[in-house]
């Protein structure tokens, strides 16, 4: 959950600032990437990735019915994200691994935990 509301914050400030600086980033790296700027990649960042996790937490918490299905498909679109990242960009960043880990870990127990429950 804290995973969503970073990255939802963080899409919030790319649709703000297209350029990226105001979070440290160069519009240089966006030169392999589709986008000329960092709103749309603000905006999944915000929307798939912030509120998706978000609200994947709370269906976690609260066991909503299929939430590990929930889990894996969170999961596999933070793992998505990642990798297209790192091939955009062309650069590798120790936070990337650290957010591929939590998407990793997601699909896990997403998967863990379908095994147990009986629907």
């Amino acid at each position: 959950m804290l995973h969503g509301i970073i990255a939802a914050i963080c899409g919030i400030v790319l649709m703000r600032d297209v350029s990226g600086s105001e979070i440290g980033l160069q519009l240089s790296l966006l030169e392999h990437s589709p986008f000329v700027n960092y709103f749309y990649p603000g905006l999944i960042l915000y929307t798939i990735l912030g509120i998706g996790s978000f609200l994947t937490g709370i269906c976690t918490l609260l066991k909503v019915r299929y939430y590990p299905w929930i889990l894996m498909i969170i999961g596999s679109g933070i793992i998505i994200w990642i990798i297209t990242q790192m091939i955009m960009i062309r650069l590798q960043f120790n936070l990337q691994y650290v957010i591929a880990a939590i998407g990793i870990t997601s699909l896990t127990l997403g998967v863990l935990l379908h095994k147990k429950e009986k629907y």
